[in-house]
């Protein structure tokens, strides 16, 4: 039996289906572009529920395309489009629109924390700056502008 991988990629734009043999050899891909909600200035979300049929389309494209029985895929990696937040439910559905890594709603957050020191002390402790699109800002803005969520 053969052996197939499958990467899928959810990028800024598009996403991404890639169908490799077993020597690294791109046997199929597919694409298919993603909307962008942009519902007030600074702020960049995607529908949830059509970025996963989005990739359901690519993985399947990608499979038919190459011809390849799905029980022959061995692997699938994974990737997306760097930070960001997707809220998931205890109901098994999204809490919102997920909010990209482009987002920018929760910039005053950063500055807070610039100013208190706050930003200082992660900083030390993990070497990373805080930015307005990772998930402690977006929720710290979500708790103050969105509490049922």
């Amino acid at each position: 039996m053969k052996k197939y991988y499958l990467g899928l990629d959810n990028g800024g734009t598009s996403c991404k289906a890639v169908l490799f043999d077993e020597d690294g050899k791109c046997i199929s891909k597919s694409k298919r572009m993603l909307k962008l909600i942009t519902p007030a200035p600074l702020q960049t979300e995607r529908d949830m529920d059509e970025l996963w049929q989005k990739n359901v389309e690519c993985i399947r494209e990608a499979i038919i395309k190459a011809a390849v029985n799905p029980k022959e895929i061995r692997g699938l990696a994974v990737c997306g489009h760097g930070k960001g937040l997707y809220l998931w439910g205890k109901d098994e559905k999204p809490v919102r629109n997920g909010i990209v890594s482009t987002d920018g709603r929760a910039y005053e957050y950063v500055n807070k924390w610039n100013k208190d020191g706050t930003q200082e002390k992660v900083f030390k402790r993990n070497f990373q700056s805080i930015l307005a699109c990772q998930p402690v800002s977006i929720l710290s803005w979500l708790k103050d502008n969105e509490k049922q969520n």
